[in-house]
């Protein structure tokens, strides 16, 4: 009887220590937050990671006394409850697979956001019209976003990359004066896209070999 009870005062302790320790480590990992990391190379920080199962998240415009300068890799992968994301301030990049498969983002502006980099958006099957004011939209960044219908170039880009809106529901686009490469199989498995608008100086062969291309003046 007295072992049993030597034993309980040790155990018991030790089971309150485990379950705080348990509450801990889930509250941290399920209570909707942003981890900010440093980058050398813009001087500033990028969102690293996402916590929680928010449907809407609010990018800082600075962390720590600096700029908050784009999303990381993967920060967002596979967020299936997010619906929304909103950026404070303009952000210089959003980086690889960033918000690769969020099946539900349905709203983000990336009219201030200067580089887009490749599966940025890949299987965002819920976002439908879009604003970009990049400088670079890279390779896949849009692919298999199905259920988008509207996309709005901005001036002031200039790079498409390869499969970068295939399998989107677009009927319509114009390509800015600004542009300066479009790559080939851009609009790979593209069934919708009626009428590629591209400025009349703009020579690309892969463009012009699209039966939907035109030009304007």
């Amino acid at each position: 009887m007295l072992l049993i009870k030597k034993n309980l005062r040790t155990i018991i302790p030790l089971l309150v220590i485990a379950i705080l320790i348990m509450f801990m480590v889930l509250y941290f990992n399920l209570k909707p937050r942003l981890v900010y990391t440093y980058s050398d190379y813009y001087d500033g920080y990028l969102v690293s990671e996402s916590y929680g199962n928010s449907k809407s998240y609010t990018v800082k415009a600075e962390f720590n006394g600096k700029p908050v300068v784009g999303i990381g890799v993967r920060a967002f992968y596979q967020n299936s409850n997010l619906e929304e994301i909103i950026f404070e301030d303009k952000l210089e990049v959003i980086e690889r697979l960033a918000f690769s498969e969020c099946h539900n983002l349905k709203t983000v502006d990336l009219s201030h956001v200067r580089q887009i980099e490749r599966n940025a958006f890949s299987y965002c099957e819920s976002l439908d019209n879009i604003v970009i004011g990049s400088r670079n939209i890279a390779g896949s960044a849009f692919y298999k976003c199905e259920g988008l219908k509207s996309v709005t170039l901005n001036e002031g880009l200039r790079t498409i990359g390869t499969y970068a809106f295939s399998y989107t529901s677009m009927k319509t686009l114009r390509l800015p004066t600004s542009m300066k490469e479009v790559y080939d199989d851009a609009f790979k498995y593209q069934t919708t896209l009626e009428e590629l608008e591209y400025y009349y100086s703009f020579n690309n062969n892969y463009v012009k070999s699209l039966p939907y291309a035109k030009s304007y003046s």
